[in-house]
């Protein structure tokens, strides 16, 4: 007992030792060596940061321990983005501006077994400004993936590629005359995008089973006629009979998106499908706490008495769950309109490293 006692204080120690040197990861953006365009149309950039949360930029793991570690800008993204641009273009750029508008850029990290799943979501657009209009020339709008033992150096090193590789091919590429928008259109560049999703514009959603976001989102079913079964209110489960076959069809959970009945539609969310509603322009959901997360490293309430680490309060132990842990309080989810994600609002945006 005594071996297993200082064991524990060693290992506590340790990760506490850990813990106080890494309590946050920066992002930088790196220039490829040898990336150069020579015949840019652009020869300034400017930055607009649009993300509806930008406290820090997510979580990746760290140590042994994999403590949940917040990644931030350590020098102001803006300031990055413009050393880059002016590394990779020349004096023959063409006297015109860039516009850099960053809409999401979050980093989350899950632990499987003996191996890691690192994430990036990034979105941006790129216009050209010209007499104080902004004229579409592209958007990056990706996840960025890497499996790895460790993953956290190479996911922000290949994060920091896409975004720069992806800049430097738009540097020579012309805006479209036919798409131009003004200051306050770019800021609210949503509302245009929802404008061409049957999903925002009509009144009243299609009946019946959609297998993914893009039929969801243009209103187009599969036919089939379900039938309803509710728990307390809740659609736990469903029969599908296909209307021309009148043949009985099964579809497990995650082949399932959304089911809408009688106008009401619900999203597949784990082993239920939970009730979504219209909210400012944005479909909503109240996410009972459902983790995605094999191993969640929970807190164990050590304090830090050095106050300079600010992220480095509690020491952290690996605790294996279910394949779904149910979290204390219920979490409010949106529908994000590209990618039909489930993105935490603003203000439950610490609980995004959880989810994929």
């Amino acid at each position: 007992m005594k071996k297993i006692i200082s064991l524990l204080i060693i290992l506590y120690c340790f990760g506490y030792t850990v813990k106080a040197e890494a309590d946050t990861k920066v992002f930088e953006l790196v220039t490829p060596a040898n990336l150069m365009v020579d015949k840019s149309l652009y020869n300034k950039i400017e930055f607009i940061d649009s993300r509806s949360f930008n406290g820090y930029l997510g979580f990746v793991q760290t140590s042994i321990f994999n403590y949940q570690t917040p990644v931030v800008e350590e020098t102001s993204l803006e300031k990055q983005l413009k050393n880059v641009f002016q590394q990779i273009t020349t004096q023959n750029a063409q006297k015109r501006t860039l516009l850099f508008q960053l809409r999401r850029l979050y980093f989350s990290e899950i632990t499987k077994s003996a191996s890691e799943t690192g994430y990036c979501h990034i979105r941006y657009n790129l216009y050209e400004k010209k007499d104080n209009r902004y004229y579409f020339i592209s958007m990056l709008d990706t996840l960025v993936t890497v499996k790895a033992i460790d993953v956290t150096s190479k996911l922000l090193n290949k994060a920091s590629n896409t975004i720069v590789s992806q800049i430097a091919n738009s540097l020579t590429q012309e805006a479209n005359p036919n798409q131009s928008y003004s200051m306050v259109d770019v800021l609210n560049i949503n509302y245009f995008e929802k404008g061409n999703l049957k999903l925002y514009g009509i009144h009243q959603l299609k009946d019946g089973l959609y297998k993914d976001f893009k039929s969801f989102a243009n209103q187009t079913p599969k036919e089939v006629a379900i039938e309803p079964y509710f728990e307390d209110s809740l659609l736990v489960s469903f029969k599908a009979t296909d209307i021309k076959t009148n043949k009985q069809i099964k579809f497990k959970t995650d082949e399932v998106y959304a089911i809408v009945i009688n106008g009401q539609a619900y999203v597949s969310n784990y082993k239920c499908y939970v009730p979504i509603f219209k909210k400012d322009g944005e479909y909503q959901f109240i996410n009972k706490g459902t983790i995605r997360n094999s191993t969640f490293f929970h807190t164990v309430g050590i304090p830090n008495p050095n106050k300079k680490f600010n992220f480095g309060k509690y020491l952290t132990t690996p605790m294996y769950l279910e394949k779904n842990r149910i979290a204390d309080e219920p979490i409010i989810m949106t529908v994000d309109h590209l990618s039909g994600e489930f993105i935490p609002t603003p203000e439950n945006a610490s609980f995004y490293y959880y989810f994929k």
